[in-house]
């Protein structure tokens, strides 16, 4: 019996203040001779899996994103959408727009992560395909602490058992979707999307993520680093 072949679609948050990045907008900042937004675009793109691309940006970057990401001809023609107040709220402007579209599942990845590889984003979609929900994780390095209100270390937590998560995160694209809206009208701000589906009741296995996938937030996370994949 042939088997049945899954739709997926990636959506790319990218409209974040940047605020600790000494005033410049890290999504179009150089990397390695290409802006650091595209470096994720294209991996996504590449996937046959994948037959859209939804790229979040801050509304007064959307015509400059379109016009960069012009500029990749063989790449699947992105979606660009405005970014909301908070990543949250851009990240259910994504699902939105992709709800037509009825993709089987959805992988959500920082824009600000360029150095993701194929074969991590392979592993996400493999684990998500069956069993739902999957996220990237990597151990704890060094010891944590909780902290007080007058600094004091109150707890001495036990790292072995701690992770820290990373994107891609994937779901199956409806789960996702009913999350986000669930929780749209709440005061709470969440952590991240596994959070969100989480709280929806939703389990969310791991895979190993990996160091290299790092986050840009400073304006030293883009020194040179070698090559992205």
């Amino acid at each position: 019996m042939a088997r049945v072949r899954r739709t997926w679609a990636a959506l790319i948050p990218a409209a974040g203040s940047s605020r600790r990045m000494d005033g410049a907008e890290k999504e179009f900042l150089d990397l390695d001779g290409m802006p650091v937004l595209a470096h994720s675009y294209l991996l996504f793109s590449a996937i046959p899996e994948v037959v859209s691309v939804v790229l979040v940006v801050r509304p007064p970057a959307e015509q400059q994103a379109r016009a960069i990401l012009a500029r990749f001809s063989d790449a699947k023609p992105p979606i660009i959408v405005g970014g909301g107040a908070s990543r949250q709220a851009s990240v259910l402007n994504g699902l939105s727009v992709l709800a037509p579209l009825r993709p089987d599942y959805v992988l959500i990845h920082d824009g600000a992560r360029p150095w993701v590889s194929r074969a991590l984003v392979a592993r996400v979609m493999s684990e998500t395909e069956r069993r739902g929900a999957c996220i990237p994780v990597i151990p704890s390095t060094e010891a944590l602490k909780r902290i007080g209100a007058c600094g004091e270390c109150i707890e001495h937590l036990d790292r072995s058992t701690l992770f820290r998560a990373q994107t891609p995160q994937a779901f199956r694209f409806r789960d996702i979707l009913d999350a986000h809206r669930a929780v749209a009208g709440e005061e709470k701000t969440y952590s991240d999307d596994a959070e969100i589906a989480a709280r929806m009741g939703l389990a969310v296995y791991t895979v190993k993520g990996e160091p290299a996938n790092r986050k840009i937030t400073f304006p030293h996370d883009v020194a040179p680093h070698g090559t992205r994949r």
